[in-house]
């Protein structure tokens, strides 16, 4: 589904060693910084995207610039 970001996916590392926040669009691939991670809630940024992912109902809520999205994703887990 398009969305007015043009975020693809958002991939999260949460039960890793080195947690880690991967977005893609059509320009590519780039990874942000995990800032806090709790039961429900992921938040990462970098100085050009904040998000905010609710673990629990895949909800995100996306801030750019002073522009504020809030996005539904679909959901898929995978463990090792």
């Amino acid at each position: 589904m398009d969305n007015r970001l043009g975020i693809k996916t958002i991939e999260l590392y949460v039960r890793s060693v080195n947690k880690r926040v991967v977005i893609s669009d059509k320009d590519g691939m780039w990874e942000i910084n995990p800032v806090s991670l709790s039961d429900d809630i992921l938040e990462a940024g970098d100085q050009d995207l904040k998000i905010m992912v609710n673990l629990k109902t895949s909800k995100v809520q996306a801030m750019t610039d002073d522009l504020f999205y809030t996005l539904r994703c679909s959901k898929q887990e995978f463990e090792m």
